[in-house]
């Protein structure tokens, strides 16, 4: 942990002595990804989900820079492999339950600009709900999987075509729930 401050702390400082070149320039972000991560072992033992469980997600994002600071949000949807899911019958015959889920991040970070590639470090706050339950079905039992991710730490690699560029990130959670993400994207700038 005091690794990560540690680096933290120098590319923060790299991202201001960059960012007194930049006048100020407010940029406007727009993003789309898919990603991987991998639940803990007891989460999955608690609600009999299959091992290895991992999530598979898509999210849309966005953020403004100022300089080389962001301010971003990101919300997506998850589905998880599940063991336990539920058989229900209605009018319309006997239908399994699936395990999907959202996830919302608000961040906060810096970018170091090297040529077409942008070095990014957000850190910020993992909200993550998901359930059990029979799609398209108003009548049907749900049941709630409790996920609770907590603080995040994200380096993100960016590459520049003009005005769009592809992303490769990695994501560490402090809870003990999630182990980690990784994701791919593209995304839309209005200005580099």
């Amino acid at each position: 942990m005091k690794q990560i401050i540690l680096f933290g702390s120098l590319f923060l400082v790299l991202s201001y002595t960059q960012g007194q070149n930049l006048n100020n320039q407010v940029t406007f972000d727009f993003y789309m990804g898919a990603g991987l991560s991998k639940l803990d072992d007891r989460i999955v033992d608690t609600y009999s989900l299959i091992e290895p469980t991992y999530r598979i997600g898509a999210l849309i994002g966005g953020g403004v820079y100022f300089g080389c600071f962001g301010v971003n949000l990101e919300i997506g949807g998850f589905s998880i492999n599940d063991n336990d899911s539920f058989m229900q019958l209605n009018t319309s015959g006997n239908y399994e339950s699936t395990t999907f889920g959202w996830h919302a991040t608000p961040s906060i970070g810096g970018k170091y600009k090297v040529k077409k590639f942008d070095f990014i470090l957000n850190v910020g706050y993992a909200l993550a709900s998901a359930q059990r339950s029979i799609t398209d079905c108003i009548d049907c039992r749900t049941e709630k999987v409790s996920i609770n991710n907590g603080a995040t730490i994200r380096p993100k690699v960016v590459y520049h075509l003009p005005k769009k560029y592809f992303f490769t990130s990695y994501e560490h959670y402090s809870s003990n729930h999630m182990q980690s993400l990784i994701l791919v994207g593209f995304g839309y700038r209005t200005n580099r």
